[in-house]
């Protein structure tokens, strides 16, 4: 049964060694990008100038001297005075600074692109930060050298993932805008685009009943109700998109069960009003929805959202609640491949071996999900 939730050291241990890594675009061999079952924020970054002679491997130890002295407090220059590690704050916790890494990582696997990302490694004595630079797929993207990547000395790595706390994402933030003469902002997805990547992996897996990413789904509902306050105004129910008959042709597979009510949003000038709420799907469940889906909007159909709107007009059957209305977002979807939300995404990667078709089908969609995400952030 589907369920609901409502929730209202010293400077020699601080550089890695180069003697193992390689920062040069093009060597073939580069070490993975260490993405898959971390929670990163998500961000945008304009290109990058980084000269005619781009990234070499020189420049790059100069950057990582320069960022290891920002963190370390020796780079004292108007207001760069460092962080301070005996502070109550997460760095403090993360305890000393280790070790300090810009170096060149593969994307192919994680993108579906030649062209390698930027990755910044951050080895704290207890504590791990990554920011990832990954590039916007592209098929005719030439791969016969560094300077083929580069457009009058500009590097276009649009998507940036972090993964550290917030005084550290500051300090990284701010050193690849200074280093670079790039802006980063937050990339904020709206209900669209997280729908699209649900949709996108559920359809290329046919959400496999079995293995480890045969996992309950959720849906977590946002609402924008201006007329809280009681003002003129309020939105009123269209019934948009809501068809006359049911989808299913026999039962459902499961009545929604609300439990777990909270308080969620209130505030002194608004009424009390619903914050989100989790819509929980069985992973028995999930293929019905999906199938019944496909009946209303074929799986060729440009934008089609099958599963969401098989969902939607159920949960509108059951509970009365329009999730068409302007006023209903999809902020955040959690399944056994990733969980995606309007800021944040975490992709897991599938234990042992990928040989199984759906572990297969798996591999192959987040390439296209993380791709999509790069050329949501350069546009």
């Amino acid at each position: 049964m589907a369920r609901l939730r409502v929730a209202s050291p010293s400077r020699s241990q601080v550089s890695m060694g180069s003697s193992n890594r390689s920062s040069s675009l093009e060597t073939g061999a580069l070490p993975a990008c260490d993405l898959f079952n971390t929670t990163f924020s998500l961000y945008r970054a304009s290109a990058l100038y980084v000269g005619a002679d781009g990234l070499s491997d020189v420049r790059l130890r100069s950057l990582e001297v320069r960022l290891r002295d920002i963190l370390t407090g020796d780079f004292v220059r108007g207001i760069e005075v460092g962080l301070d590690e005996d502070g109550d704050h997460a760095l403090g916790k993360a305890g000393a600074l280790e070790a300090v890494a810009i170096e060149w990582v593969s994307a192919e696997q994680v993108v579906a692109a030649s062209m390698p990302a930027l990755q910044v490694t951050l080895q704290y004595e207890h504590a791990q930060c990554l920011a990832i630079l990954l590039p916007a797929p592209e098929a005719s993207r030439p791969t016969n050298g560094a300077t083929s990547t580069l457009d009058n000395g500009f590097l276009r790595l649009p998507l940036l993932l972090l993964r550290m706390p917030a005084p550290f994402k500051d300090v990284i933030t701010s050193f690849l805008s200074s280093s670079f003469d790039c802006r980063i902002s937050a990339l904020q997805l709206n209900d669209k685009d997280v729908i699209h990547g649900w949709e996108s992996w559920a359809r290329a897996t046919m959400l496999p009943t079995s293995g480890s990413l045969a996992k309950d789904a959720i849906l977590t509902l946002a609402f924008s109700l201006p007329g809280l306050d009681g003002a003129e105004g309020t939105a009123e129910d269209d019934d948009v998109t809501s068809p006359a008959s049911p989808i299913f042709p026999g039962p459902p597979p499961g009545p929604l069960e609300a439990v777990d009510a909270a308080s969620s949003s209130m505030s002194d000038t608004a009424g009390i009003g619903l914050k989100t709420i989790d819509i929980f799907i069985p992973n028995g469940d999930l293929r019905g929805f999906l199938e019944a889906g496909l009946r209303l909007q074929p799986m060729d159909e440009e934008g089609s959202t099958p599963f969401t709107s098989a969902l939607a007009l159920y949960v509108k059957t059951h509970l009365g609640l329009d999730m068409a209305h302007p006023a209903v977002s999809v902020v955040r979807v959690a399944c056994g491949g990733f969980v995606l939300s309007n800021n944040r995404l975490k992709v897991f990667e599938p234990p042992g071996s990928r040989s199984g078709i759906y572990l297969g089908r798996h591999g192959g969609i987040v390439p296209l999900i993380l791709g999509d995400l790069a050329l949501r952030a350069g546009g």
